[in-house]
């Protein structure tokens, strides 16, 4: 395939006169159609699936894959890692028994971390219900609601009328007066629909606000209540349903004598991913991760899991709806989701 540099100037003799060309490179060119594909463009798109698809290249690929060098290197780069892993591992866990003779008596003394729940920032609108018998009441219309209503029968006659005539000039009159809702180009995402249902409970709702009140105070107070087991707290702040799954969960512990001693240390990372309906109530979805110790002991103070010094790390997933049961509208947790769970080292 012959190619030129893209700029070469030539200088040529014709009758004593100097003209000056500019040569540029040739790139064929395949026709389909009205449209022109590069050659170039075509090679790039399709080389991978080419390559791929080659059954020559794939005894390359599978000879490159078995050929002991490569193996070698590979192997070594994995069990590499394992060991530096489990070094790193094993010097930790040597440093945690060095410093219990210290960490032990400073726990008896250093006072623990609770988490105390205070009230959303936000006044709660007072919502209004209503009670009575029942009974329906007949009233008469006054007269404007009588012409909105003859009007009404007016529209539903021309609609259903037996005259073409009328029926047509009904849906071109309705088409003329309906064109300034079809040219309206801003319509409420989900999101502003989900936050005008919040401010009906909350007027002066703002997420800025409530997310660090839920990174101070709720999502703290529901993860330690969640983590220790503590149902009768955890009714606080999340719905029955969350309660009696976690009491379910912590059965088993119950009845086999042993103890949760478990605690939250700190909560970060809290991001709020969507905003929602569910039963038409409004839902906001929060992630978070909680940093706690996983330590269980039985009645005799024999360690049946983790210790005091065992730090995981939990990624939780929440969604919050308000609940209106009560006297004024307050947060609680709908569902509780916890996510990979990690070593703190």
């Amino acid at each position: 395939m012959p190619f030129y540099p893209s700029i070469i100037s030539i200088v040529f003799q014709a009758n004593y006169h100097f003209w000056p060309m500019t040569l540029i490179p040739y790139r064929p060119k395949l026709q389909f159609g009205s449209r022109h594909v590069s050659m170039f463009d075509t090679l790039g798109d399709t080389l991978a699936q080419n390559l791929s698809e080659d059954p020559e290249v794939q005894t390359w690929v599978t000879a490159i894959k078995s050929d002991p060098a490569v193996r070698l290197v590979s192997l070594t780069a994995r069990e590499t890692g394992f060991y530096l892993t489990t070094a790193l591992k094993m010097s930790n866990s040597l440093f945690r028994t060095a410093t219990l003779p210290v960490t032990i008596p400073l726990s008896k003394y250093y006072p623990k971390k609770d988490f105390e729940l205070t009230p959303c920032p936000f006044p709660a609108a007072r919502i209004t219900k209503m009670k009575g018998n029942g009974e329906l009441v007949v009233r008469q219309n006054n007269p404007i609601e009588n012409i909105v209503e003859g009007a009404k029968n007016l529209s539903y006659k021309a609609e259903l009328s037996k005259s073409f005539l009328v029926r047509s000039l009904y849906k071109l009159g309705s088409l003329i007066f309906s064109l300034p809702a079809r040219f309206q180009l801003t319509e409420p995402t989900k999101e502003c629909l989900v936050l005008m249902a919040i401010q009906r409970y909350f007027p002066s709702y703002d997420e800025a606000t409530f997310s660090k009140w839920l990174e101070e105070s709720y999502l703290p107070c529901l993860a330690s209540y969640y983590i220790r087991g503590m149902t009768n707290s955890l009714q606080k702040v999340a719905e029955t349903s969350i309660v009696q799954e976690r009491q379910l969960q912590i059965a088993n512990y119950v009845l086999n004598g042993y103890v949760i001693k478990s605690r939250l240390l700190s909560v970060s990372n809290v991001e709020i991913l969507d905003y929602d309906f569910k039963a038409h109530k409004p839902i906001v979805t929060i992630r978070f991760s909680a940093d706690h110790t996983e330590y269980i002991v039985s009645k005799g103070g024999t360690v049946i899991a983790g210790g005091p010094d065992d730090i995981k790390k939990s990624d939780f997933l929440v969604l919050l709806t308000i609940n209106e049961t009560g006297s004024k509208p307050v947060w609680k947790a709908n569902e509780v989701h916890i996510g990979q769970v990690s070593d703190r080292i």
